[in-house]
């Protein structure tokens, strides 16, 4: 199957992000992760009732912490989805592109090594 007509989608989002904010194992990084689903879905979510919980467990400055992560999450998509597109048009079937993007280098290796 060509990974590029795969697509994951987040289902009963608004259960599934309430359901973890009420687990107090639940970290802020994990409910941004989420959070970042249920963006990417197309189910309708009541935003007002998600943030209201979030506030309740963290506060208003958690609230700030887990979009901003979340928005992170989908800022690397749009990117990686930009590199595949370029990349694709400019190198062999044969390499592999490992990037990097904490220490923002790219490096290209052949299948071979």
């Amino acid at each position: 199957m060509n990974s590029d007509n795969f697509t994951m989608e987040l289902l009963c989002c608004e259960s599934t992000i309430l359901n973890e904010i009420n687990h107090k194992e639940c970290k802020q990084k994990d409910i941004a992760l989420t959070y970042y689903l249920c963006m990417a879905s197309s189910e309708e979510i009541d935003w007002g009732k998600i943030n209201k919980a979030i506030i309740e467990r963290w506060s208003r400055s958690g609230l700030n912490y887990i979009k901003t992560e979340a928005w992170k999450w989908h800022e690397k998509k749009i990117r990686q989805q930009e590199l595949k597109s370029l990349l694709n048009n400019c190198i062999d079937d044969d390499e592999v592109i490992l990037y990097e993007r904490e220490l923002g280098k790219k490096e290209v290796k052949s299948d071979g090594s």
